[in-house]
């Protein structure tokens, strides 16, 4: 199972498209903190899950099942985050997939 975070961004939406591609949709799954923005992904048999970065607790639901993890950044609401600390923002993310399982997380 391969999931990807930020999904209602526009560059994970063309990198949810392209894994598609070679991959069943009932093996991907898209994670965002506006499920509702994404709902034509889960029209086509994608799972789409809430998760929050600053919420460990939906980033082990959300990760429930995941093999492969793409991480792609995400701000926090009304943050203003520099490349120097983006690392803040989904460093919680690790210890969550090692505890769920996760084999690879990018």
């Amino acid at each position: 199972m391969h999931l990807i975070t930020g999904a209602s961004g526009e560059l994970t939406q063309i990198t949810a498209e392209l894994l598609l591609e070679p991959t069943p949709a009932d093996q991907v799954i898209l994670t965002t903190r506006v499920p509702g923005e994404i709902q034509s992904f889960a029209g086509r048999g994608v799972q789409v899950r809430y998760a929050d970065f600053t919420d460990s607790d939906s980033l082990e639901a959300a990760f429930a099942g995941a093999e492969r993890i793409l991480l792609l950044f995400t701000n926090p609401v009304g943050s203003h985050a520099v490349r120097g600390d983006a690392s803040a923002t989904w460093l919680p993310a690790a210890p969550v997939g090692a505890e769920t399982g996760v084999e690879a997380m990018r």
